[in-house]
Protein backbone atom coordinates (compact mmCIF):
# COMPACT_ATOMS: atom_id res chain seq x y z
CA UNK A 1 0.00 0.00 0.00
CA UNK A 2 1.34 2.96 -0.98
CA UNK A 3 1.26 6.40 0.95
CA UNK A 4 -1.31 8.00 -1.43
CA UNK A 5 -3.86 5.15 -1.31
CA UNK A 6 -3.08 5.42 2.70
CA UNK A 7 -4.17 9.17 2.67
CA UNK A 8 -6.97 8.39 0.57
CA UNK A 9 -8.06 5.63 3.03
CA UNK A 10 -7.75 7.98 6.01
CA UNK A 11 -9.57 10.73 4.34
CA UNK A 12 -12.56 8.55 3.19
CA UNK A 13 -13.08 7.36 6.76
CA UNK A 14 -12.92 10.90 7.88
CA UNK A 15 -16.09 11.86 5.55
CA UNK A 16 -17.93 8.48 6.61
CA UNK A 17 -17.54 9.46 10.37
CA UNK A 18 -17.31 12.65 10.75
CA UNK A 19 -19.41 14.47 7.70
CA UNK A 20 -21.86 11.52 7.42
CA UNK A 21 -21.63 11.04 4.03
CA UNK A 22 -21.25 8.02 2.42
CA UNK A 23 -18.48 7.46 0.12
CA UNK A 24 -19.90 6.18 -3.59
CA UNK A 25 -20.36 7.01 -7.15
CA UNK A 26 -23.40 8.98 -6.40
CA UNK A 27 -21.60 11.31 -3.51
CA UNK A 28 -23.57 13.14 -2.05
CA UNK A 29 -27.13 11.73 -3.25
CA UNK A 30 -26.74 8.60 -1.45
CA UNK A 31 -26.45 10.63 1.66
CA UNK A 32 -30.33 12.41 0.42
CA UNK A 33 -31.24 8.94 -0.29
CA UNK A 34 -30.67 7.32 3.07
CA UNK A 35 -32.15 10.30 4.66
CA UNK A 36 -35.66 9.71 2.59
CA UNK A 37 -35.35 6.16 3.53
CA UNK A 38 -35.29 7.50 7.48
CA UNK A 39 -38.18 9.87 6.40
CA UNK A 40 -40.19 7.25 4.36
CA UNK A 41 -39.35 3.86 6.36
CA UNK A 42 -40.47 0.96 4.65
CA UNK A 43 -41.90 1.95 1.75
CA UNK A 44 -38.37 4.08 1.36
CA UNK A 45 -36.34 0.65 1.50
CA UNK A 46 -39.05 -1.12 -1.04
CA UNK A 47 -38.95 2.14 -3.90
CA UNK A 48 -35.00 2.57 -3.60
CA UNK A 49 -34.80 -1.23 -3.87
CA UNK A 50 -37.24 -1.70 -6.80
CA UNK A 51 -35.24 1.66 -8.75
CA UNK A 52 -31.96 -0.41 -8.39
CA UNK A 53 -33.88 -3.43 -9.83
CA UNK A 54 -35.29 -1.33 -12.79
CA UNK A 55 -31.44 -0.20 -13.77
CA UNK A 56 -30.61 2.71 -11.37
CA UNK A 57 -27.28 2.74 -9.58
CA UNK A 58 -28.43 2.37 -6.61
CA UNK A 59 -26.46 -0.16 -4.33
CA UNK A 60 -28.88 -2.55 -2.36
CA UNK A 61 -26.23 -3.58 -0.38
CA UNK A 62 -25.79 -0.16 0.98
CA UNK A 63 -29.07 0.36 1.83
CA UNK A 64 -29.51 -3.01 3.88
CA UNK A 65 -26.96 -2.42 5.37
CA UNK A 66 -28.56 1.23 6.34
CA UNK A 67 -31.68 -0.34 7.14
CA UNK A 68 -30.07 -2.91 9.43
CA UNK A 69 -28.30 0.06 11.37
CA UNK A 70 -31.99 1.24 11.62
CA UNK A 71 -33.48 -1.58 13.29
CA UNK A 72 -30.36 -1.96 15.45
CA UNK A 73 -31.62 1.67 16.53
CA UNK A 74 -35.20 0.50 16.95
CA UNK A 75 -36.23 2.51 14.65
CA UNK A 76 -37.20 -0.16 12.40
CA UNK A 77 -39.09 -3.62 12.72
CA UNK A 78 -35.68 -5.97 11.26
CA UNK A 79 -38.19 -8.83 9.92
CA UNK A 80 -40.23 -6.05 8.54
CA UNK A 81 -37.54 -4.32 7.06
CA UNK A 82 -36.48 -7.75 5.60
CA UNK A 83 -39.81 -8.88 3.96
CA UNK A 84 -40.20 -5.85 2.43
CA UNK A 85 -36.76 -6.18 1.00
CA UNK A 86 -37.41 -8.97 -0.20
CA UNK A 87 -41.19 -7.70 -2.05
CA UNK A 88 -38.82 -5.12 -3.30
CA UNK A 89 -35.98 -6.80 -4.79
Amino acid sequence: MEITDFISYIEGIYFVIVKNYSIDAEGKQMHSLLVNITTYSYFGIFVALALGILGLPIPDETLMAYAGFLAFQGKFNFLYAIMVAFIGT
